[in-house]
């Protein structure tokens, strides 16, 4: 079965996997991500998808950068 992870547990699979969390560079990037999510949602209003991506403020709240520095 699936398992839903918060964005900090998320960080640490990929790591110990030897990966990292998506970071998108641009909007044509952030599209394909969007499509690839929407193709893959629940049928059911009631459900819905959580995503995890590289960008994260836990450094300083309300500033955003993402985890691999671009």
């Amino acid at each position: 079965g699936k398992e839903n992870v918060d964005w900090n547990t998320s960080e640490s699979l990929c790591k110990a996997k030897g990966l990292q969390l998506a970071s998108l560079e641009n909007a044509k990037e952030n599209d394909l991500v969007s499509a690839f999510v929407v193709k893959r949602a629940p049928v059911s209003p009631s459900d819905f998808v959580h995503v995890c991506l590289g960008g994260s403020d836990k450094k300083s709240e309300g500033k955003w950068y993402w985890v691999d520095s671009n």
